[in-house]
């Protein structure tokens, strides 16, 4: 999740759509927003709303099974298999969105 968290927070930062009060925050402190009220704003940006839900599940994951930030439960291997799976499509999103953006950016 805190991987996740910061793949989020780049891809939102080259993201034209991206609100640029929220950017500014990102770029100000690497923890403002919360990153809940962050996933929430990835459905106003098209390239990134179809990674919310995938984000929303592994933060809910690392909020309800682990010891971070608080006490939760036991991450069961159902758990952990649709973090795997989460994080992998989160991260082939969001690094593709970096490499697009960063190709336009140099040509």
């Amino acid at each position: 999740d805190n991987v996740a968290e910061r793949l989020v927070r780049a891809a939102y930062l080259v993201c034209d759509a991206s609100s640029a009060a929220i950017k500014e925050k990102i770029e100000r402190d690497p923890l403002d927003p919360d990153y809940g009220n962050l996933i929430s704003a990835l459905s106003s940006v098209g390239e990134l709303q179809g990674i919310q839900g995938e984000a929303s599940v592994l933060h809910n994951l690392r909020c309800a099974k682990t010891e971070v930030p608080h006490p939760g439960a036991q991450p069961t291997g159902d758990d952990m298999t649709a973090a795997r799976r989460s994080f992998a499509e989160l991260a082939k999103v969001c690094v593709g969105t970096l490499q697009k953006h960063a190709q336009r950016a140099a040509a």
